[in-house]
């Protein structure tokens, strides 16, 4: 799919199976606001013929852009395996799934570049690979996105140059809660490693089935929101192996409803509280502050 300088909103859905000479194997945007929620982006690949592409699933570039609960595998691109966001004017991945997306050169998971603001959080990146350059998780070229609640886990690619956890070349404005563990040579560049600090950690995530695709965590996760302290949940997924592999907004129906710990906590300035309720319907939510 193409799109210049309006606006699109895609709730739900599939984009797969396409080829790309150029930009975007999946989607192309290119201006006004992106909004996309629950769709599947799976094997859209480059041709042989194709130059120097980005975005194996998505390149969003010049765009207000939202990617929200999206299940992102399979994908290839020479830059942004899987996402390329690239001189956006904000630019959000949030709550998403991307395994097994390859980037010839660097940003196997995601390529952030050039974005005024941003942020990537409460994301699963497993098995994307970097092949020549690394980076084969989240690669950050330059910008200061908020970096926040991800699993990086067993990313792939070279070692020489970038970490293929998380190549941080321009620092986020904030890196916290993330479990980045088991990817080739070093966890992270550029930064620090963050590890033992905000929150950050280095363990298994321990998820249901990583074979199988199935990347919810067992109860025992140190991911899961009972044993990551104040961090929350870590990664787009909850625990409980029952549950659907893809991310829990579009999973099915709560049977009661639900209200999850807020992260990050403590927060300054904003913090995130998700709930769930068994049928559509108005919520008001109060916050009070007890201290």
């Amino acid at each position: 799919a193409y799109n210049t300088s309006s606006s699109l909103d895609m709730t739900g859905g599939e984009i797969s199976g396409n080829t790309m000479s150029g930009d975007g194997g999946g989607l192309y945007f290119n201006g006004g606001t992106l909004d996309m929620k629950g769709v599947v982006v799976d094997a859209n690949t480059k041709t042989v013929a194709a130059a120097f592409s980005h975005g194996g699933a998505v390149y969003a570039t010049m765009a207000d852009v939202t990617l929200d609960s999206l299940v992102v595998t399979g994908n290839e691109a020479h830059v942004g395996g899987g996402v390329d966001m690239t001189s956006c004017s904000d630019a959000v991945l949030m709550h998403s799934v991307l395994t097994g997306n390859t980037a010839m050169f660097w940003g196997g998971g995601v390529h952030f570049q050039g974005n005024a603001t941003g942020s990537i959080t409460s994301n699963t990146l497993f098995g994307n690979d970097g092949t020549f350059s690394g980076g084969g998780g989240i690669y950050v070229g330059s910008g200061s996105p908020a970096i926040s609640n991800n699993i990086v886990a067993f990313n792939t690619g070279s070692a020489a140059t970038n970490a293929n956890g998380m190549a941080l070349l321009s620092a986020p404005s904030v890196l916290d809660c993330n479990d980045t563990f088991g990817n080739d040579g070093a966890n992270y560049s550029g930064v620090p490693d963050p590890t033992g600090t905000n929150g950050n950690i280095s363990l298994d995530p321990l998820f249901c089935d990583s074979g199988a695709g199935k990347f919810n965590l067992v109860p025992e996760s140190p991911c899961a929101p009972a044993n990551s302290g104040s961090c929350g949940l870590i990664g787009a997924l909850s625990s409980g192996c029952g549950e659907s592999p893809v991310p829990d907004e579009v999973v099915g129906v709560p049977a009661a409803f639900q209200v999850d710990q807020n992260y990050p906590n403590p927060f300054n300035p904003q913090t995130t509280i998700r709930f769930a309720l068994p049928s559509a319907g108005r919520t008001r939510v109060a916050v009070f502050d007890v201290a």
